[in-house]
């Protein structure tokens, strides 16, 4: 969560997989492969440049394959968050959420293979 920031983003790409997943309950949708998931969170960025997280916990837990996605099976690293940032209005907003990240236990450049993020508040 810390490399989620603007001027860090392109960090990120390598270490998810070419075929890499993510879904996001909030937004109701879904990304298929590196490039899709790069669109997705370049517009993320670009619509909430001052978002930022603040971590709340986080667990590495065993393998296991996230539901409804085929052909992951990896470890699962499970964050809690608490989200800021300032909306199209100038207000500032807060919210808790959770994700999931899948990763293949091998490691290396191109890990990151599934990605699920869910509201955390009620």
């Amino acid at each position: 969560m810390l490399l989620s920031r603007t001027e860090t983003l392109e960090q990120v790409f390598p270490l998810l997989a070419p075929d890499a997943s993510y879904r996001s309950d909030a937004l109701g949708s879904s990304w298929e492969g590196r490039e899709a998931i790069r669109g997705m969170m370049e517009g993320f960025f670009a619509k909430l440049p001052d978002v930022r997280w603040e971590v709340r916990s986080l667990a590495v837990e065993p393998s296991s394959a996230p539901q409804g996605v085929q052909g992951v099976q990896g470890v699962r690293v499970a964050v809690e968050f608490t989200r800021y940032w300032t909306n199209e209005e100038g207000q500032a907003v807060v919210a808790t959420g959770r994700e999931w990240i899948y990763v293949d236990p091998a490691g290396g450049p191109g890990s990151i293979q599934h990605v699920h993020v869910a509201k955390l508040d009620p």
